[in-house]
């Protein structure tokens, strides 16, 4: 039986990717900042009036949006009270269920993994039927950031940049995996109120991923490393600021059910 379904952050990168696997089968409704289409509505996490008028008539709201960079102040009021405004008007409009697409980071002390982290809480504490899912970084076709804004530095430079050493360890999750996930959650009350930590079935230095790209592309590249202090002030903090980390999958595998896509099989999607 189909679903109602809104999801915010509709065209981001990874909206993207959950509009066009939930369509298939569901009545899906985009909600983003500049409505577009006629299957887009205009919404703003930090108006209730917007957030009201996009949940109504909606059975399941998959909730992306958030703001990952910017001033702090910006990125706690989007993640922490753009999701307390959600989730006031799902509750106005009786939504049946929320999946939350939180964050790994939110073991990290940074101001984006603490937004997430309450983020969570609120969602916990709204007694709606939630799932919560933390995947790692995550990439895919046509993505803007993280392994795509790699692969785009290896397919056009010679000299690739590795922060210290290059044997810090990833586990990137594939967006298709996160879209097959969360089609399979919408339909499965088992799922209800649970959170998941996501990624990639095998962990990867930088400096495999980063030959793994170049060998992908048949293309010969020289890595130099950078001390972290040094890279900090060529490219800024952001750029080298740990994002992931390595999880044991064998409970969140078993439960969902779901084999995950290796990072060279990703890698071939990706370029």
């Amino acid at each position: 039986m189909s679903k109602k379904i809104l999801v915010t952050g509709a065209d981001g990168d990874l909206g993207k990717v959950i509009v066009g696997a939930l369509k298939k089968d569901n009545f899906v409704l985009e909600m983003v900042l500049d409505k577009k289409t006629a299957d887009q509505i205009q919404g703003n996490l930090l108006n209730p009036g917007s957030l009201e008028e996009a949940t109504k008539n909606i059975d399941v709201v998959v909730h992306c949006a958030a703001l990952i960079e910017g001033k702090k102040k910006n990125i706690w009021r989007t993640n922490a009270l753009g999701t307390q405004n959600l989730i006031q008007a799902c509750k106005k409009n009786k939504v049946k269920k929320i999946i939350f697409i939180s964050s790994y980071d939110i073991r990290f002390d940074s101001v984006y993994g603490r937004s997430k982290l309450r983020g969570e809480e609120i969602i916990k504490e709204s007694k709606l039927d939630y799932v919560i899912l933390r995947p790692t970084v995550i990439y895919g076709k046509n993505f803007k950031r993280n392994l795509a804004s790699l692969a785009n530095m290896v397919k056009k430079y010679p000299l690739i940049p590795v922060i210290g050493d290059g044997n810090n360890l990833y586990q990137p999750v594939s967006a298709m995996d996160i879209a097959r996930i969360i089609e399979k959650i919408i339909f499965q009350d088992r799922f209800n109120n649970s959170a998941y930590y996501l990624a990639g079935p095998t962990s990867i230095s930088m400096n495999s991923l980063i030959s793994l790209i170049s060998k992908k592309m048949n293309k010969r590249i020289i890595k130099f490393h950078l001390p972290k202090s040094l890279a900090i002030i060529i490219f800024g903090k952001k750029f080298t600021d740990k994002t992931v980390g390595i999880k044991d999958l064998n409970t969140s595998r078993k439960e969902l059910g779901i084999e995950f896509t290796s990072i060279e099989q990703g890698i071939n999607d990706l370029i």
